[in-house]
């Protein structure tokens, strides 16, 4: 089973406004919502080639239950840890006539380094035999992997890294 984890999903807006102007009124012309994320896009398009996976990570507030009640819409299997916040919404701003895209996103909720830990440590078991292979050496590793991480984007990385690494040894 491949895991996909998103440490910072988002509700992506996109919207649509013919010659977007600055400093001026702009007119909608059409909208949709997707649930969006690196992980969560890996795992829509797994899913799109035929294949199986399962989206995990961390959703909070309303907003994550969206994002999770449209996966699960979607036929995703989803494996999240609801927190306190709100996970953030994005806009996408497509402007068909100037040929532009404009994103603006909010930031992600804070999480603690305890449910961080939780999070990864209950996966890492999903990940790795089942559990059955959980090593004290796989533990340390999996703190290094917290401690040196100085932000959301930077811990997935290396979180994303070391599940490729245990899956393969």
């Amino acid at each position: 089973m491949i895991y996909t984890v998103t440490l910072n999903p988002a509700l992506d807006k996109t919207v649509e406004i013919p010659s977007l102007t600055v400093d001026g009124v702009n007119r909608i012309t059409a909208m949709r919502t997707d649930p969006g994320g690196k992980g969560i896009n890996v795992s829509k398009v797994i899913q799109k080639l035929g294949g199986k996976s399962v989206a995990a990570g961390i959703l909070g507030g309303d907003t994550g239950r969206v994002i999770q009640a449209s996966l699960e819409a979607m036929e995703l299997n989803t494996w999240f840890q609801f927190v306190e916040g709100e996970t953030r919404t994005n806009m996408k701003i497509k402007d068909p006539v100037n040929h532009t895209n404009t994103d603006i996103n909010e930031p992600g909720v804070t999480v603690s380094e305890e449910i961080l830990s939780t999070l990864l440590k209950e996966l890492l078991k999903k990940v790795v035999d089942n559990g059955q292979n959980y090593t004290e050496k796989m533990k340390s590793d999996l703190k290094e992997i917290i401690d040196h991480g100085k932000s959301p984007e930077e811990i997935c990385e290396a979180t994303l890294a070391y599940f490729a690494m245990c899956r393969w040894q």
